[in-house]
């Protein structure tokens, strides 16, 4: 069936300011979602430079530019890469000499007249993939690390295959419990959405994830997991109906991996499977669902979302930040909220990019300024750069979010209580704890997060790399809400779902922290 409206057509009152956009002009807001402004049909087709590369090469033959500034002015670079032909699979060094493992000195670079190219941190193999860098990214700055050391030009985008069928969608639907009946446009009013890479730290909060969406009473919602790696892992093919969007890397991913959310939402509205859902629901993947979502949802317009009031929420600090860093809007403040976003998908489809745009802004000026991040680096900037980014992109385009609490509970709140909590949309899932005078719980105990301690005896914790395999079970009638209902998702989605299958090509197992948290290229 037809979308419910134009999915990549914003409202008219947010069209202003957008990157790109001259100063007091609209930009093309189908050109930043479909740079290539071919629709579906075109994704994988580049616009064509007005001059050539490099002084005599083809003005139409891919290439990678290279400059020495950090921001593509200036000329091209005598060394940036140009295919030998429109069908160049070649391996090309960006070192000094064949031999050599020193690699060129440049400052920035930009993909033309091809859709993307692959990176490498070799001179001369592809043995270890870095990252991916997209014509419709621009101007991709160049860093010591990741290292970058070769490339290869891909001369069809990975982003102009349709990753998921309706059929993969139509069976998570008639997976959930409640059997709800299928909405009569045959797209659902909402979908649920999440970022991860493949990791053994990743695979138990994907089953989780996905069983409480079955779970939880959606009334008219679907699900989308939303990969970051250079080629899709073995999960959508161990339970049915596990619909999974799949990202090459973005180079600062290497550096930062919550920018991993923004690109790969970005990179999701470029595709052909972008969404047809009129709402999106952003979480996080130990975001675990409990209820139905509709009640929020139904509350979302058209310049109008809501979100869970942000750990920062009412910094004055945060918005004389956004003063500093600002492009478009700088009258406003931001609106100071964290997941669960629940926005409006024109809404989503403008704020993406410029949430990537705004989270690589916000890192590059705190590594860069000392004196920015002496003013701003109480705010958690390290890991937190990405959720300011959200704000800031939002607050660019003119999208509203209403704060409102009690979406979601975090282990760490400090309401506990079942009686209080049974409203509770989702968990926020962190640490579980079990009575001090529980004799079982001795078998589990751990020895981190004695901090924590007024909870109970913890036993079992994300940060420990057993959580994905030791699933202390079963659970005393006495134990905190957070802590029940954690166990349960994890207890009961392995039930349902097997164990997450062991592979090592994509999850490097249980053994140590480092396997643990180690991620598919």
């Amino acid at each position: 069936p037809p979308p419910v409206g134009d999915p990549l057509a914003p409202p008219p009152q947010l069209r202003a300011g957008l990157p790109g956009a001259p100063p007091g002009r609209a930009a093309d807001d189908d050109a930043l979602l479909d740079p290539h402004g071919e629709g579906d049909e075109g994704l994988g087709a580049v616009q064509s430079p007005v001059e050539a590369a490099v002084p005599g090469s083809d003005p139409r033959a891919p290439a990678v530019l290279l400059y020495a500034s950090d921001d593509c002015s200036g000329e091209p670079l005598a060394e940036s890469v140009v295919a030998s032909g429109p069908e160049d699979q070649e391996l090309h060094s960006l070192c000094t000499a064949p031999s050599s493992h020193a690699k060129l000195q440049f400052g920035s670079m930009r993909v033309v007249n091809v859709p993307e190219v692959d990176l490498y941190a070799s001179c001369s193999r592809d043995d270890y993939y870095v990252a991916s860098m997209f014509s419709s990214e621009g101007c991709v700055r160049n860093y010591n690390y990741p290292s970058t050391k070769s490339l290869r030009f891909v001369h069809e985008s990975s982003l102009a295959r349709k990753q998921i069928p309706q059929s993969v969608l139509a069976e998570q639907w008639r997976m959930q419990d409640h059997k709800p009946p299928p909405p009569p446009s045959g797209v659902a009013k909402a979908r649920i959405v999440f970022s991860c890479e493949s990791a053994e730290y990743f695979g138990y909060q994907v089953w989780a994830n996905y069983y409480g969406y079955l779970t939880s009473g959606q009334r008219s919602a679907a699900w989308t997991r939303l990969l970051t790696a250079g080629r899709r892992d073995d999960l959508p093919e161990a339970v049915p109906g596990l619909a999974t969007f799949q990202a090459k890397r973005t180079v600062y991913s290497r550096r930062y991996s919550p920018i991993n959310k923004p690109d790969v939402i970005t990179k999701w509205f470029q595709s052909p499977d972008r969404p047809r859902e009129e709402v999106i629901a952003v979480i996080d993947p130990d975001n675990w669902l409990l209820k139905d979502i509709s009640q929020y949802v139904d509350r979302v317009r058209p310049g109008q979302a809501l979100g869970e009031p942000a750990y920062y929420h009412g910094s004055k600090s945060a918005q004389r930040m956004w003063r500093e860093v600002c492009e478009a809007n700088c009258d406003r403040d931001m609106d100071l909220v964290g997941v669960p976003y629940i926005v409006h998908r024109d809404d989503l489809g403008l704020i993406a990019p410029l949430w990537r745009h705004y989270t690589i802004l916000i890192k590059n000026r705190a590594e860069s300024d000392p004196a920015f991040k002496s003013r701003y680096g109480h705010l958690d900037l390290a890991w937190a750069a990405e959720m300011f980014g959200y704000n800031a992109a939002a607050a660019h385009v003119g999208v509203v979010h209403e704060s409102v609490r009690r979406i979601q509970v975090r282990d760490v709140d400090s309401e506990h209580r079942k009686e209080k909590l049974q409203d509770v949309a989702m968990l926020h899932v962190g640490r579980a704890w079990m009575p001090h005078d529980y004799e079982p719980a001795q078998q589990w105990a751990h020895t981190e997060g004695k901090s924590f301690a007024r909870h109970g005896q913890q036993v079992w914790c994300k940060c420990n790399f057993t959580a994905s395999t030791v699933l202390p079970w079963p659970v005393p009638e006495s134990a905190d809400f957070q802590s029940t209902k954690t166990l349960e998702l994890l207890h009961y989605s392995n039930v349902r779902f097997g164990p997450v299958p062991i592979n090592r090509a994509f999850r490097k197992g249980a053994t140590s922290s480092s396997a643990y948290s180690a991620s598919l290229d």
